[in-house]
């Protein structure tokens, strides 16, 4: 490739890489921005939708735990899709990604104890639930027992409602008596146990009953003690934590492109310098090669004027006669394009000639040579030919130029030179060519015997009166006949 057209390629195609590097560099990918901010956003507010959902169903003594359980599942949705969008964020975030990684392991601590204070709060909720109605059972069953005096069954009746009034007032949001309640369910499984009266089917009640009370009195401090648990688990704090340290690397993510967009600009605004530059560079060469091409078609058509000329291809098909080549051929364009030289090739050329003329041009050098063609009727002219390779990139000939000019005239007087110069040798008569000092310088063999008679040879002296005679005729400058 030609030197001058590859480098501004090479530059131009340089100038592209880096532009295109610049510009992906100074992309800030806003919509993934939003997407994440949103997301940490949405995620504090379930996860404190989640904290308040706790101390509601504490307070309201656990009436519906659905708040804890959608909170939960929106907290860990928002996670989930939290890690696919910071798993397309650049590999050097690791320390956000490593942030992310310890919130997501903080959440599911929390869910744990959250699902432990569901089980005491479910559990808690079913024993209170379901007292009063056992509370009536036993003081029916009570009632009608006619087994048991008035007085235990006034002392049984007392430690129930003791006992109900405890619940009672746990439920209304009073707290609960932990000492009068344990002190209470003590009493009444002593008068149960010590009470002979009683059933085994109320026995059982009983028993039942103290320890549903037992499960509240039990479940109650340590439903609080988990509730304290689960607001130990700090989720909130690190989600504020990672969006600070995400809101800092989105900085420098901003600040980043921002140099790169600044550099992409510089590099723009060179390339388009250098853009006018080629441009300018290139008209200026535009006009010089419609200035060489001018010179060319000029150059083409003097040597049409003076020159025969044809290309071929590798094969030896013309492809192109110029008009001279018509001409001195007699053959149209349309008959010799397509053709081979066979359709000008005289016999004065055996095959040894034009064997050696093509292994010459298609080894790259060219071949200069005197070649005898026909015309289309049958005449024969004489050319002096180059004939030019062309190379190709591989090194290989891909055409050939044939210059020709016409020597048709000029070898007609060679061979009549030729035949003058033997005329003399072959003249029956005697011939001699004799120089300005009377010395013989030539002679046929007729003249042989004269030289014998005169005792004189091949540039030797004629004999005295002849080379006066000899004098004289060259003098005149004329033909003379003497005797």
């Amino acid at each position: 490739m030609n030197k001058q057209l590859s480098t501004p390629l090479i530059v131009g195609l340089l100038f592209s890489i880096l532009l295109s590097f610049l510009f992906v560099k100074s992309q800030v990918n806003q919509q993934q921005h939003m997407l994440i901010t949103t997301s940490l956003l949405t995620l504090n507010e379930y996860d404190q939708a989640l904290n308040l959902s706790i101390i509601k169903n504490q307070t309201g003594f656990h009436k519906n735990f659905d708040s804890i359980g959608l909170a939960q599942l929106k907290v860990s949705e928002v996670l989930q899709s939290l890690s696919l969008q910071f798993a397309g964020l650049d590999k050097k975030v690791s320390g956000l990604r490593k942030k992310l990684k310890h919130l997501i392991e903080l959440e599911h601590e929390k869910n744990k104890r959250v699902e432990r204070y569901k089980q005491l709060a479910a559990l808690n909720k079913f024993s209170r639930q379901n007292l009063p109605d056992a509370m009536k059972k036993l003081l029916f069953s009570l009632s009608v027992n006619t087994k048991i005096n008035n007085k235990d069954k006034l002392a049984l009746r007392e430690t129930i409602i003791t006992i109900d009034n405890s619940i009672n007032r746990y439920v209304a949001g009073f707290g609960l008596d932990v000492v009068k309640l344990q002190s209470a369910l003590q009493h009444l499984q002593k008068q149960v146990n010590t009470s002979k009266n009683i059933s085994k089917t109320d026995s059982t009640r009983y028993f039942w009953y103290i320890n549903t009370v037992n499960a509240v009195l039990v479940s109650t401090p340590t439903i609080l003690e988990w509730v304290k648990k689960i607001q130990q688990v700090k989720t909130t704090g690190h989600i504020g934590l990672l969006q600070e340290a995400y809101v800092k690397q989105f900085e420098v993510y901003s600040h980043r492109a921002f140099l790169y967009k600044k550099a992409l600009f510089v590099s723009a605004i060179i390339l388009l310098m250098y853009l006018a530059v080629v441009l300018v560079r290139l008209k200026l060469a535009g006009t010089k090669l419609d200035a060489s091409l001018q010179h060319l078609e000029f150059r083409k058509q003097a040597l049409d004027q003076h020159a025969i000329v044809s290309v071929t291809d590798v094969k030896g098909n013309i492809i192109y006669a110029n008009n001279k080549f018509c001409q001195i051929s007699q053959y149209s364009r349309e008959e010799l394009i397509g053709q081979d030289h066979n359709i000008i090739k005289s016999s004065m050329h055996d095959k040894a000639f034009f064997k050696d003329m093509w292994k010459t041009i298609a080894n790259g050098a060219s071949w200069k040579g005197e070649i005898c063609n026909k015309a289309k009727d049958g005449s024969i002219y004489w050319v002096a030919t180059t004939v030019i390779p062309r190379i190709g990139e591989d090194g290989k000939p891909y055409e050939y130029i044939g210059m020709r000019t016409d020597i048709t005239a000029q070898k007609l007087a060679e061979n009549e030179i030729i035949a003058l110069a033997r005329f003399p040798l072959e003249n029956p008569e005697p011939v001699l060519r004799i120089n300005k000092k009377g010395e013989v310088v030539f002679h046929n063999k007729a003249s042989a015997m004269l030289l014998r008679h005169w005792n004189t040879s091949v540039h030797k002296r004629l004999p005295g009166e002849w080379i006066k005679k000899v004098v004289d005729i060259l003098g005149s400058g004329q033909s003379v006949e003497t005797e």
